[in-house]
């Protein structure tokens, strides 16, 4: 399965960028998704997932930075009820991977 060129998360349309290195990142602001094209396919689509999920969470406001942090990694906490999980998360998700069906 290839990544799709783009998709849509929250009714946005985001731009799924490739580039050279590993890992991924978004930017929420400018509605794009990097995935480096230096890692095999299957862990490609392991960061195109995460970052997908990191934008889900985000364009629904369940994302927050720590306090007193600087902004890495590791200063993320997402808090989110078991109804804001099942219908502003995982029906999300479930709309990204069908549209990345046949691709």
């Amino acid at each position: 399965m290839k990544l799709p060129r783009k998709v849509l998360i929250a009714s946005h349309p985001w731009k799924v960028i490739r580039s050279k290195g590993g890992g991924g990142t978004f930017v929420w602001q400018d509605r794009e998704i990097d995935i480096g094209t230096n890692g095999i396919d299957e862990e490609q689509h392991e960061w195109f997932l995460h970052e997908v999920c990191e934008a889900i969470l985000s364009e629904n406001m369940l994302r927050y930075q720590l306090p007193y942090t600087s902004p890495d990694n590791g200063s993320y906490r997402f808090v989110f009820t078991h109804q804001e999980f099942e219908t502003q998360f995982v029906k999300q998700l479930a709309a990204v991977i069908w549209q990345m069906k046949g691709k």
